[in-house]
């Protein structure tokens, strides 16, 4: 399976299909992460 690269920064992520769940994931890492 072809995993896209994370963004490095949020809101730089494509609309793409392949980030809807690693945007899931991610904006729990930014409300969690101390950022």
């Amino acid at each position: 399976m072809n995993q896209p690269v994370p963004p490095e920064l949020p809101g730089t992520k494509p609309p793409t299909k392949e980030y809807t769940w690693r945007d899931s994931w991610l904006q729990l890492h930014m409300l969690n992460a101390p950022v």
